[in-house]
């Protein structure tokens, strides 16, 4: 098994396939030294229904779990292999019909990869996102950023007494995090003064759960206000949840597990990102996660520790993927 997602991630992430194939010898997997060895052909040596075969295949790849880096890599062997197909099979048949609709789709979706690359370089001016987390969602939002080109600082927590933010255009922080501000005079309003101020400068609070809500005093200068109610669900808002989401639709639950460890309102004027949802299907009036103005800069308030399962039976799911989708909408300049 090991051997496999070995040679599945030399594959994708690395685009090493010789590696791969000495990784493959030992997995057992018969299919997977086959797929190898035709990913090893030249285009002369390689047949057309090969090629087909191995352009699904690339495909299929594409779709499990790879990071954006590994999709683009994997689309990019699925699109030249799909070429290949209809250069050398002449029938105008089914499966030149095919195979010519997967092409434009694996070429649709790497104009969106090209279209990313476009923005990031002059997205935030050379500053940095701030990034305070811990354990496995730290090694998430770090990789997330290098994937979308953010150059970043990490900090495993607040730091009531830092009064310069100028270097960073975002803060960004994980499960539990703001409960750094509910201990003694760090819950004094002056204490958030530094991180008021880099917010009216023009920079980005970007905030997930704590459990209950607890320790969110400092947000209801934004109008924010939280409770404890949770929910397992989120639902979507037509447009502004497509731009969040945008690019990474292959990594949102189809199932729209969401656990939110609270609820929360806001008094100010905000754009609803997400809705709770009461089941997959049905949406309730009050907002999952919302984006909204201050001043020169932008807080984005979601209630989710993305570490914590969701508690469905059968459905043992962390939301991780919020952390992904997050960073992503960042690094696009946040549309709404």
């Amino acid at each position: 098994m090991l051997a496999r997602q070995l040679a599945v991630l030399l594959i994708v992430e690395l685009d090493q396939v010789d590696s791969a194939k000495e990784a493959a010898a030992t997995s057992g997997d018969a299919a997977l030294e086959r797929m190898i060895s035709l990913a090893l052909k030249t285009a002369d040596n390689i047949s057309a229904t090969e090629s087909l075969e191995l352009a699904d295949w690339y495909r299929s790849l594409s779709d499990h779990n790879a990071s954006p880096t590994g999709r683009e890599n994997a689309l990019k062997k699925a699109r030249d292999a799909y070429q290949l197909f209809l250069d050398k099979h002449e029938s105008n048949d089914a499966e030149r019909l095919q195979a010519k609709l997967a092409l434009e789709q694996a070429e649709a979706e790497l104009r969106k990869f090209e279209q990313r690359a476009a923005v990031l370089p002059k997205a935030y001016n050379g500053k940095k996102v701030l990034l305070i987390f811990s354990g496995k969602e730290l090694e998430i939002a770090t990789t997330a950023c290098r994937q979308w080109n953010l150059t970043f600082e990490v900090a495993d927590r607040f730091d009531a007494y830092k009064e310069d933010y100028s270097d960073f255009h975002t803060i960004i922080c994980g499960s539990e995090k703001m409960d750094y501000w509910g201990e003694g005079e760090r819950q004094a309003p002056k204490a958030f003064s530094h991180i008021n101020t880099f917010i009216e400068a023009g920079g980005h609070l970007a905030v997930f759960g704590t459990w209950n809500g607890r320790h969110m005093d400092h947000l209801k200068r934004y109008g924010i206000t939280t409770g404890f109610n949770h929910c397992n669900y989120f639902a979507p808002v037509t447009a502004s949840t497509e731009k969040l989401f945008l690019g990474n639709e292959h990594l949102i639950p189809k199932d729209r597990l969401m656990r939110s460890v609270g609820n929360f309102a806001c008094s100010a004027k905000h754009t609803v990102l997400l809705r709770r949802g009461s089941s997959p299907t049905e949406a309730e009036k009050d907002p999952a996660m919302i984006t909204l103005l201050h001043k020169k800069g932008r807080i984005t308030f979601n209630l989710v520790e993305p570490s914590y399962e969701c508690e469905v039976p059968g459905a043992a799911k962390e939301n991780y993927w919020l952390i992904d989708v997050t960073v992503s909408w960042i690094a696009r300049a946040c549309p709404e």
